[in-house]
């Protein structure tokens, strides 16, 4: 990390970035359930197509798989470095200008507070304590400015690992029943329970409805499969010999 850019004020905790103010969500866990939804809907759009178009199913389900999963933990740990080098990127520049423009950054903190309800002496002894150290004021300008949080940063490759996770945690559900049910449904009855079981996992950390998130989820890789089901249909009668 560049020299600027080191949080110091806070050796146990690195600024989270966040689009909202909210409290951050442990994004392992939620690309545990992201991953596996993902994996479920696309290992049985190509279970539908091959079926339909009678072409050999599991020697393709299987590089399709494999495949799926380099490609998955590449984008998650590349999207959590990106995060994170943008972050730096923020800290960076926010720190440049409290040191370069001290009177904008406090004149700003000071609007800020003044929207809060604070006015007179209290106002201008809150802004006097915030900008008497850097470190302090570079953390209030991250949350009150530019709405950062403070919150563990999860490392890139523990997301990366949550994504693997959740994706072989799919594919052992998918062995099972592949082994013990028939297969015309037997991936079918696994895709709804690696499904509901991912949409419980993530309502739990996002905190949304449990049920609202499980119709949603099913709703949706219902229609997607069905539109799947009906292109591959109708596209057959032209790779038929």
């Amino acid at each position: 990390m560049h020299e600027k850019a080191k949080p110091t004020f806070s050796k146990k905790h690195l600024i989270c970035f966040s689009d909202f103010k909210l409290e951050e969500i442990p994004s392992h866990f939620i690309n545990f359930a992201q991953s596996t939804k993902e994996f479920t809907i696309l290992f049985l759009i190509v279970f539908i197509a091959l079926r339909n178009l009678t072409l050999p199913v599991l020697p393709f389900i299987l590089i399709f798989s494999f495949s799926f999963f380099i490609l998955k933990l590449f984008l998650v740990a590349f999207s959590a470095w990106t995060k994170l080098e943008r972050l730096h990127k923020i800290i960076e520049d926010k720190k440049w200008h409290i040191e370069h423009k001290r009177e904008e950054e406090k004149n700003q903190l000071k609007e800020i507070y003044k929207a809060k309800g604070f006015s007179d002496k209290l106002l201008t002894d809150i802004v006097d304590t915030l900008t008497s150290d850097d470190n302090r004021l570079l953390q209030t300008m991250l949350e009150e400015e530019m709405g950062l949080s403070l919150g563990y940063f999860i490392h890139p490759i523990k997301q990366a690992f949550g994504a693997f996770l959740g994706m072989f945690l799919a594919s052992v559900v998918f062995t099972i029943t592949f082994f013990t049910l028939p297969i015309t449904y037997c991936f079918f009855v696994s895709g709804g329970v690696n499904i509901i079981a991912s949409s419980i996992i993530a309502s739990r950390y996002e905190k949304t409805k449990m049920s609202k998130e499980i119709v949603w989820d099913l709703a949706i890789a219902i229609v997607v499969l069905g539109i799947c089901h009906f292109l591959t249909l109708s596209i057959m009668p032209f790779f038929k010999t």
